[in-house]
Protein backbone atom coordinates (compact mmCIF):
# COMPACT_ATOMS: atom_id res chain seq x y z
CA UNK A 1 0.00 0.00 0.00
CA UNK A 2 1.46 3.37 -0.70
CA UNK A 3 1.47 6.28 1.68
CA UNK A 4 -1.43 8.45 0.79
CA UNK A 5 -0.11 12.86 0.40
CA UNK A 6 -1.50 12.64 4.30
CA UNK A 7 0.72 10.07 5.54
CA UNK A 8 3.90 11.68 3.58
CA UNK A 9 3.34 15.42 4.94
CA UNK A 10 2.85 13.77 8.42
CA UNK A 11 6.08 11.88 7.71
CA UNK A 12 7.69 15.19 6.38
CA UNK A 13 6.90 17.15 9.45
CA UNK A 14 8.49 14.49 11.83
CA UNK A 15 11.19 14.25 9.84
CA UNK A 16 11.14 18.52 10.12
CA UNK A 17 10.64 18.59 13.79
CA UNK A 18 13.34 15.74 14.21
CA UNK A 19 15.88 17.95 12.80
CA UNK A 20 14.55 21.22 14.39
CA UNK A 21 15.02 19.24 17.55
CA UNK A 22 18.12 18.72 16.36
CA UNK A 23 19.40 22.31 15.49
CA UNK A 24 17.99 23.54 18.64
CA UNK A 25 20.13 20.83 20.98
CA UNK A 26 23.14 21.88 18.89
CA UNK A 27 22.08 25.42 19.96
CA UNK A 28 21.67 24.76 23.26
CA UNK A 29 24.91 22.78 23.55
CA UNK A 30 26.74 26.10 22.05
CA UNK A 31 25.23 28.19 24.46
CA UNK A 32 25.94 26.30 27.68
CA UNK A 33 29.59 25.65 26.12
CA UNK A 34 30.42 29.69 26.04
CA UNK A 35 28.24 30.41 29.45
CA UNK A 36 30.83 27.91 31.63
CA UNK A 37 33.39 29.40 29.83
CA UNK A 38 32.28 32.41 31.50
CA UNK A 39 31.42 31.38 34.04
CA UNK A 40 35.00 29.78 34.94
CA UNK A 41 36.76 33.13 33.49
CA UNK A 42 34.29 34.86 36.33
CA UNK A 43 35.79 32.51 39.12
CA UNK A 44 39.00 32.77 37.89
CA UNK A 45 38.69 36.46 38.98
CA UNK A 46 36.96 36.11 42.29
CA UNK A 47 39.99 33.60 43.36
CA UNK A 48 42.67 36.30 41.97
CA UNK A 49 40.23 38.71 43.93
CA UNK A 50 40.17 36.32 47.46
CA UNK A 51 43.84 35.88 47.08
CA UNK A 52 44.25 39.45 46.58
CA UNK A 53 42.01 40.10 49.85
CA UNK A 54 44.21 37.55 52.19
CA UNK A 55 47.35 39.01 51.41
CA UNK A 56 46.03 42.20 52.74
CA UNK A 57 44.31 40.60 55.28
CA UNK A 58 48.05 38.87 55.89
CA UNK A 59 49.39 42.78 56.12
CA UNK A 60 46.89 44.11 58.67
CA UNK A 61 47.43 41.27 61.36
CA UNK A 62 51.09 41.93 60.66
CA UNK A 63 50.67 45.70 61.22
CA UNK A 64 48.11 44.63 64.02
CA UNK A 65 50.81 42.42 66.14
CA UNK A 66 53.18 45.26 65.55
CA UNK A 67 50.79 48.05 67.24
CA UNK A 68 50.59 45.39 70.06
CA UNK A 69 54.63 45.30 70.30
CA UNK A 70 54.62 48.53 70.83
CA UNK A 71 51.87 48.83 73.53
CA UNK A 72 53.54 46.02 75.03
CA UNK A 73 56.68 47.60 75.29
CA UNK A 74 55.28 51.15 76.28
CA UNK A 75 53.21 49.05 79.11
CA UNK A 76 57.12 47.38 80.14
CA UNK A 77 58.70 50.52 80.05
CA UNK A 78 55.72 52.86 82.21
CA UNK A 79 54.06 50.91 84.53
CA UNK A 80 50.91 52.38 86.35
CA UNK A 81 52.85 54.75 88.92
CA UNK A 82 55.28 55.97 86.44
CA UNK A 83 51.93 57.11 84.08
CA UNK A 84 50.43 58.65 87.18
CA UNK A 85 53.55 60.32 87.99
CA UNK A 86 54.10 61.74 84.27
CA UNK A 87 50.60 62.78 84.37
CA UNK A 88 51.43 64.91 87.73
CA UNK A 89 54.03 66.57 86.28
CA UNK A 90 52.34 67.68 82.83
CA UNK A 91 49.16 68.76 84.93
CA UNK A 92 52.10 70.72 87.00
CA UNK A 93 53.92 72.06 83.95
CA UNK A 94 50.70 73.19 82.88
CA UNK A 95 49.63 74.98 85.66
CA UNK A 96 53.21 76.71 85.64
CA UNK A 97 52.23 77.72 82.13
CA UNK A 98 49.18 79.21 82.95
CA UNK A 99 50.33 80.87 86.02
CA UNK A 100 53.02 82.37 83.60
CA UNK A 101 50.85 83.67 80.72
CA UNK A 102 48.73 85.14 83.97
CA UNK A 103 51.69 87.16 85.15
CA UNK A 104 52.94 88.74 81.84
CA UNK A 105 48.69 89.52 80.87
CA UNK A 106 48.64 91.04 84.42
CA UNK A 107 52.31 93.22 83.52
CA UNK A 108 51.08 94.35 80.50
CA UNK A 109 47.81 95.49 81.64
CA UNK A 110 50.07 97.33 84.99
CA UNK A 111 52.24 98.74 82.17
CA UNK A 112 48.98 99.57 79.87
CA UNK A 113 47.85 101.46 83.14
CA UNK A 114 50.41 103.09 84.20
CA UNK A 115 50.81 101.77 87.61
Amino acid sequence: MDPTPTDKRIDDLSDRVGRFEQNVDRRFDRIEDKVDERFAKVDDRFDKVDDRFDKVGERFAKVDDRFDNVGEQFMRLATKEELAEIGARLDRWGKVVSSGVVVIVGGVILKLIGA
